[in-house]
């Protein structure tokens, strides 16, 4: 329980780092720039192939107005329920194309919520083999229990403490031979 305890507390205490979140953001933005302009193009692509076929479709059931043979006239109105099916599979194109900016936005939500909420990423997960393999991300080598308590691993160069968490730990860390003195049942002893 009191390990659990103290990871949970040193998870939330770590972030990405400035620098780490900075790029991330600039790269981020760029790939969404380049999604974005893409998909916004399929997608008025899209339309316009809808447009092409309604023209189409509008043409030939102008000449039926014109006709009096039957056999034309079923003829055309074939060509007008295909160019219905190639519309309404057009539209179904368009709306796919459409739904990708939305998907990009949403990724990006996703990446500003983990990059502020680490600690959700890191523990949050259902599958607790996961939740270590990316738990492991965040050191540059596996750390001890102590190290975790005492807030000193060897981080990753993408994650860095809080500055808090890193005075309160630092406040409760003394150097090696400088423990403070006891007080014995003989009286004043050191722990040398």
């Amino acid at each position: 329980m009191e390990l659990n305890k103290n990871i949970k507390n040193f998870v939330e205490n770590i972030k990405f780092s400035d620098a780490y979140r900075q790029r991330f953001n600039e790269l981020v933005l760029e790939e969404w720039k380049k999604r974005k302009e893409h998909a916004q193009n399929d997608s008025i692509n899209s339309e316009e192939r809808v447009i092409a076929l309604k023209r189409e479709q509008k043409m030939i059931t102008d000449k039926i107005k014109m006709l009096s043979s039957p056999i034309t006239i079923r003829v055309l109105e074939e060509d007008v329920e295909e160019k219905e099916n190639e519309i309404a599979q057009a539209m179904q194109v368009r709306d796919r194309q459409e739904d990708k900016v939305l998907e990009i936005q949403t990724l990006i939500n996703f990446s500003d919520y983990f990059m502020e909420h680490l600690e959700d990423l890191l523990l949050g997960g259902s599958n607790p083999l996961k939740n270590a393999a990316l738990f492991g991300l965040v050191f540059n080598q596996a750390p001890t229990y102590k190290e975790i308590v005492n807030g000193t691993p060897n981080l990753a160069p993408i994650v860095e403490l809080n500055e808090e968490y890193k005075k309160t730990k630092s406040l409760s860390v003394t150097r090696l031979g400088l423990e403070p003195r006891t007080h014995s049942l003989k009286g004043w002893c050191s722990t040398d």
